[in-house]
């Protein structure tokens, strides 16, 4: 298969909190140039500023929705359309695209190399005897139920320690009381602190987890009738009675407790084996470097003239996290663009380590030859052809259709998003994939998108601009993303 060869895009993308460059042009300058100006351009095709506004204003959003944000997000659906349709022409489709790029610097390929790390690491546990088992089941008793009712005196937020020896003195003084055979549900529905419907309660505790660690070794040694001591926490004085006790046969449980076993030894052999690869790592952060993420991350330009390439945001053994990887990584994925964008210092030092931690992983799994293979990278590229397929599936584009000499890309870009717009549900952004789609620039004018914002304000006879309201929002990305996409559509993308 012939593989189309795309360039890497190196513009940056713009800041979430952009603001609209119109300095140096007058209130009747824009009026006589606004609806000249095209709100989105996508691979030789161009969509008015008139257009936007007309779909947007004879659409059902809501009058709050028609803001320069929502519009831009119009835009860059229109902008999706022509680009993904564009590509169905080839013959190929969406696997035409070279995605090394995406796999290399979204780290892929890294995080494959890591996860097969991690799982040589489990394989290297031994499988615990029969005796083991048999121990571990008598003595932490993982399926263990107890059915209790509990007394809790509630303790102030701001108590001193007088408070909390006072409140101590009166849960003692109840729990003689009950020892001595005092109907425990009256006393619960007399002096609990809890909800009216919760006092004198049964509830259902499985396994040791499942206690509060104060109360876990003396309530599992319990039997049904007996009063627990009064349990110190910071929220509560408890006393706790055991009302049932259900413990399953060893033969009934024996699998379940071999397969607890196996995975808490995975677990624990996994994290002391990472702990040391990060304490040789020697990760540190420069001073300054959290403030610069952020700079970096929050920047239309991201820094590009204040904070130099080459300035080390993370250090770590054999290597460090230099500005322009932070701007690769922001490029590729802007979710993480996201985080520290509206991270504190503290949050962008604390996401700084995590990068730094991943940088140790990543070598430490390559040098143990868990790198990606050619049969794997060919299967991750297939995968997110696949995945960009099934975008264009939910556009309902197809080789066929984008090649039939009846097809009119204005016509049919305009008719998808006026469709989108009028069911008003939610539909996948290009979002990531397009750092792989330099042969198919698109761009969204800010300027442009206010001028279609106002104009279907106008068509709607709305006197003043509404604040910011619906999203159209992507589906197929979490939360982070969302936003990402909103930040993408602000500004403008490729060359």
């Amino acid at each position: 298969m012939t593989r189309m060869r795309l360039k890497r895009t190196t513009t940056a993308l713009p800041s979430l909190l952009a603001v609209l460059l119109v300095a140096g042009c007058s209130a009747a300058e824009d009026a006589l140039t606004a609806h000249s100006r095209p709100a989105a351009t996508a691979v030789g095709h161009s969509l008015s500023t008139g257009e936007l506004g007309r779909m947007m204003a004879e659409s059902p959003i809501p009058d709050s929705a028609l803001d320069s944000e929502v519009a831009s997000q119009v835009a860059q659906l229109w902008a999706d359309y022509v680009t993904l349709a564009t590509i169905y022409r080839h013959p190929d489709s969406t696997q035409s695209v070279d995605y090394t790029p995406l796999l290399d610097e979204g780290r892929y390929f890294a995080a494959l190399a890591v996860q097969r790390f991690r799982d040589s690491i489990l394989s290297l546990n031994s499988e615990p005897t029969e005796a083991e088992v048999r121990e571990y089941f008598d003595t932490r008793q993982p399926f263990t139920r107890l059915d209790l009712r509990r007394i809790a005196l509630e303790v102030p937020l701001d108590a001193s320690e007088a408070t909390r020896d006072s409140l101590f003195s009166e849960a003692s003084a109840l729990r003689e009381r009950l020892a001595g055979g005092a109907d425990f549900v009256e006393a619960a529905r007399a002096h609990s602190d809890e909800a009216p419907e919760q006092r004198g309660r049964v509830l259902a505790y499985q396994g040791h987890e499942s206690v509060p660690p104060v109360a876990d070794s003396a309530l599992f040694a319990m039997r049904p009738g007996e009063i627990s001591p009064v349990f110190a926490t910071a929220d509560a004085m408890v006393i706790y009675r055991v009302e049932q006790r259900r413990e399953p046969e060893f033969e009934a449980a024996r699998d379940m407790t071999y397969e607890r076993m196996v995975e808490e030894r995975a677990q624990a052999s996994q994290i002391r084996t990472l702990d040391s690869l990060l304490a040789a790592g020697q990760r540190s952060i420069p001073e300054d470097a959290p403030s610069a993420a952020i700079s970096i991350a929050s920047r239309s330009d991201m820094a590009e003239g204040t904070i130099s390439g080459s300035a080390p945001l993370a250090l770590f053994v054999d290597g460090s996290l230099s500005a322009n990887d932070l701007r690769t990584l922001f490029r590729v994925r802007p979710d993480l663009r996201q985080r520290f964008a509206t991270a504190t210092e503290d949050e962008a030092y604390d996401f700084l380590m995590e990068l730094a931690a991943d940088e140790v992983l990543v070598r430490a799994a390559e040098q143990g030859g868990f790198g990606a293979g050619e049969t794997e990278r060919s299967q991750l590229e297939e995968a997110l052809a696949a995945q960009m397929s099934s975008i264009g599936g939910r556009y309902n584009l197809s080789h066929g259709m984008v090649t039939d000499p009846g097809f009119d890309m204005d016509l049919a870009s305009e008719s998808f998003v006026r469709a989108v717009l009028a069911a008003q549900r939610p539909v996948p952004w290009l979002s990531e994939y397009r750092y792989v789609l330099g042969d198919f620039p698109s761009r969204i004018d800010d300027q442009g998108a206010e001028t279609a914002a106002r104009l279907a304000r106008d068509l709607r006879e709305l006197e003043t601009p509404s604040a910011a309201g619906a999203q159209i929002e992507d589906e197929d990305v979490e939360p982070e993303h969302e936003s990402d996409a909103a930040a993408e559509n602000s500004g403008e993308h490729g060359e």
